[in-house]
């Protein structure tokens, strides 16, 4: 019994990590300037009444005077998006960017 036990738990942590994989190779990674970020989904924003693109920063990002305060999440409207980031497939980020990567999905529908 405890070696099937063991087995099972093998297996269930086999199956959990083949999930994370996959969701994580599913990412929508982009660049910029030679940085790299994660887009986490999109959401609406009252104060503009428009959708917006919520992404993190796959490094690092203190503040810089005048243009922005430390951050893990940003928001960005949909033009400058399409504009400037271009989608890059995740065997082409650094591995120091790729280990930031998160599994998704970060909704669920009702």
């Amino acid at each position: 019994r405890v070696a099937s036990a063991g087995l099972g738990a093998y297996l269930l942590y086999i199956l959990q990590r083949r999930r994370r994989l996959a969701a994580i190779a599913a990412a929508e990674c982009y660049e910029l300037k030679g940085e790299y970020y994660q887009v986490i989904g999109h959401a609406w924003d009252h104060q503009t009444k428009d959708f917006k693109v919520i992404y993190r920063p796959l490094y690092h990002c203190p503040s810089a005077v005048d243009r922005f305060e430390a951050h893990v999440l940003a928001a960005s409207h949909f033009e400058r998006w399409d504009d400037k980031f271009k989608r890059v497939p995740l065997s082409s980020l650094p591995a120091a960017a790729a280990r930031l990567v998160l599994p998704g999905p970060f909704v669920h529908g009702p």
